[in-house]
């Protein structure tokens, strides 16, 4: 068995596994479409 850390922690940043309630904090900001100006799929910035 693996154990995988839960949070990783720096003084710059801090990563955790996404949670349910991350959705709308992540779509607001992946909902730019300057962000996807150059993906080969234009379309992926829509909510599906």
């Amino acid at each position: 068995m693996h154990l995988q850390p839960t949070r990783l922690h720096s003084e710059l940043v801090s990563l955790r596994p996404l949670l349910a309630t991350d959705v709308e904090s992540l779509y607001a900001v992946v909902s730019d479409p300057l962000i996807w100006e150059q993906h080969p799929i234009l379309s992926d910035h829509k909510r599906r």
